[in-house]
């Protein structure tokens, strides 16, 4: 018997140490399973994680476009329906054409000319008016110069109309400006002119340039019609502004000075 019992205890440990479920049947009895055994250590093991799904840039929400200025709609500036360089160019025909409307030497204090030291000389225009001219004198003060600087701005046609070819003229390969001043509308406002569109496309722009005045009355001091004119205007005068398309580039066309214009006719 004991021998028995020493077999099936030896059986039962080669069991255990092979990893393996041992039933030992003993005498008289049932046969009685062994436990599995438990393993010193068991590893963890890491659970595979779900791919991370990647979230989608959503796309940027595009800016819309300004809504083009209605025609007849007034604004503060034509940069509201001017592209740049329209505007640009619109901009500088407002320095440009001081000499084209008013006072012809208003070009020597744009470009740092000066009187020469020569007398005025006498010549006939093309209109059959007498004019003195007065030759400048400084750094390109040349006709030829001046020309092309205000065809960067205006057309041939519009300088032809405010008189370029008797204003200036060339004196011994110098500028020479026609000795001739005319003076501004003093009815003017100091009320901001606004602009109304009239036309758009590729090829031209037209606007108005609506400038303000105020009308002195009678009995009315110099010093309370200056005060009035500060704040407010009687009329408006509505100036016609033109750009073209060019091969050169945008170009202005037809141009007023408010201050050398007036109100509108009243019906």
């Amino acid at each position: 018997m004991k021998r028995m019992y020493a077999l099936g205890a030896a059986l039962l440990v080669a069991g255990l140490l092979a990893g393996c479920t041992v039933t030992v049947r003993l005498p008289g009895g049932e046969a009685t399973p062994a436990p599995d055994p438990t393993p010193a250590a068991v590893a963890e093991v890491e659970p595979t994680p779900r791919p991370v799904q990647a979230t989608p840039t959503p796309e940027p929400t595009p800016t819309p476009a300004p809504e083009p200025t209605s025609t007849g709609e007034e604004v503060d500036s034509p940069e509201v329906f001017l592209t740049p360089e329209q505007y640009d160019v619109y901009t500088r025909a407002d320095k440009a054409s001081q000499p084209l409307f008013g006072d012809t030497f208003w070009v020597m204090y744009q470009y740092g000319w000066d009187y020469s030291d020569q007398p005025e000389v006498s010549r006939q225009a093309d209109t059959g008016t007498t004019f003195l001219y007065q030759i400048l004198e400084g750094e390109n003060a040349t006709l030829e110069y001046y020309e092309q600087q205000l065809l960067t701005v205006f057309t041939p046609a519009f300088l032809e109309e405010q008189g370029f070819d008797w204003r200036f003229i060339s004196i011994d390969g110098k500028l020479a400006a026609a000795d001739i001043g005319i003076g501004g509308n003093s009815e003017l406002s100091d009320v901001p002119d606004i602009f109304q569109l009239i036309s758009s496309d590729d090829n031209t722009v037209e606007f108005y340039r609506i400038a303000h005045y105020t009308i002195p009355r009678d009995g009315e001091s110099t010093e309370d019609y200056i005060a009035r004119r500060a704040v407010s205007y009687d009329k408006v005068g509505h100036i016609t502004v033109r750009l073209v398309n060019t091969e050169d580039g945008w170009r202005v066309d037809a141009y007023g000075r408010p201050s050398f214009a007036g109100p509108d006719d009243e019906a």
